[in-house]
């Protein structure tokens, strides 16, 4: 803040929409489970979770330190979903990823 000049508030900008695109890209797919104390959190099917990861990384970008915070949402849902409600998430996750 102290040297700020026109490139970092650029870039501040920059991470702040980003961070934005990420929040809503979760809060679409995971809408009930956002903020929720009682998410299984502890992955045990990895082929599901590796799927979703891949997914995400391809339609939405790479994940980094902003975004991680949020895989707990696909262990929980490859944890306790149907295939069908995978699937829908996924759905919905690709959805959203190529309108922004």
């Amino acid at each position: 803040m102290k040297n700020g000049n026109e490139e970092t508030h650029d870039q501040l900008i920059e991470e702040l929409n980003y961070r934005k695109r990420v929040d809503k890209v979760f809060n679409t797919v995971f809408p009930d489970e956002i903020g929720s104390d009682t998410l299984v959190v502890i992955p045990d099917d990895f082929d599901c979770l590796r799927d979703m990861y891949e997914l995400y990384e391809y339609n939405c970008g790479h994940f980094d330190d902003y975004s991680l915070k949020y895989v707990k949402y696909f262990v929980n849902m490859c944890e306790t979903a149907e295939w069908h409600e995978r699937y829908m998430a996924a759905s919905r996750m690709i959805e959203i990823c190529s309108l922004q």
